[in-house]
């Protein structure tokens, strides 16, 4: 589970508090295990492990970096409040909903049954308990604007198996436009973007090819402009 350090009023008033993700089950690979293992509680054991990972990667880690980059543009500090801001949560409730339908056409999830595991991510971004920065989460964006990380990876998938990724376009198009400047990851995206352009980016470090990710490099690029509309990028 998710280990955050603790404010300082909580240090304050005991200097060896962690806080920790409310989420109270193990799960396990069970092919790999040659001998039963007792049934207890918390331990759930999984038979297609790959689909578990697949759909945990592709919901939490697409789930924060919406939230992350969303949030950054809009000048939060912590994930929790930008997870409760009604234009970013509408745009992350689109991912859910884009990479569901995708991750179920994949490997055979129920439908509706993969969309209240979506709400466990949202419960864990929404939780002003676990006192987590933006900062952290979006640091070392040009790894996560990967052609196979949280955002263009699941976007590809989306599109592989029928859906237009409007929302994860929106969140890949937030993340071009991520500054930090203590992140120097961040500052040479940004160098990149203003010597070289979007399109360098989206060719040489998502990986994008212009003929066969065409649509997911227009819809990038229809959703820069939707959020210098909003005023969310300059």
């Amino acid at each position: 589970r998710s280990a955050i350090e603790p404010t300082q009023e909580v240090l304050f008033e005991d200097p060896l508090a962690v806080n920790v993700q409310d989420f109270w089950y193990l799960p396990i690979d069970c092919k790999r295990i040659k001998k039963d293992l007792p049934k207890l509680e918390g331990l759930a054991y999984i038979d297609d492990f790959d689909g578990y990972l697949d759909r945990k990667f592709y919901t939490y880690n697409a789930a924060n970096g919406t939230v992350s980059y969303l949030g950054s543009l809009k000048h939060y500090t912590y994930i929790a409040e930008a997870a409760r801001d009604p234009e970013i949560l509408e745009i992350l409730e689109k991912v859910y909903e884009e990479t569901g339908r995708a991750l179920c056409a994949k490997h055979g999830f129920d439908y509706k049954s993969h969309m209240e595991f979506t709400r466990t991510s949202l419960a864990k971004l929404q939780n002003r308990f676990l006192v987590d920065y933006i900062e952290r989460n979006a640091r070392d964006p040009m790894r996560k604007l990967g052609p196979s990380d949280r955002l263009v990876g699941p976007a590809r998938l989306v599109i592989q198996f029928g859906g237009v990724p409007e929302g994860l376009a929106t969140s890949i198009a937030a993340a071009l436009f991520y500054e930090q400047p203590s992140d120097p990851i961040a500052m040479q995206l940004k160098s990149l973007r203003e010597q070289q352009g979007i399109d360098y980016i989206l060719e040489n470090i998502c990986r994008l090819d212009k003929e066969a990710d065409k649509q997911l490099i227009n819809l990038i690029k229809e959703k820069i402009e939707m959020l210098r509309k909003r005023g969310w990028v300059g």
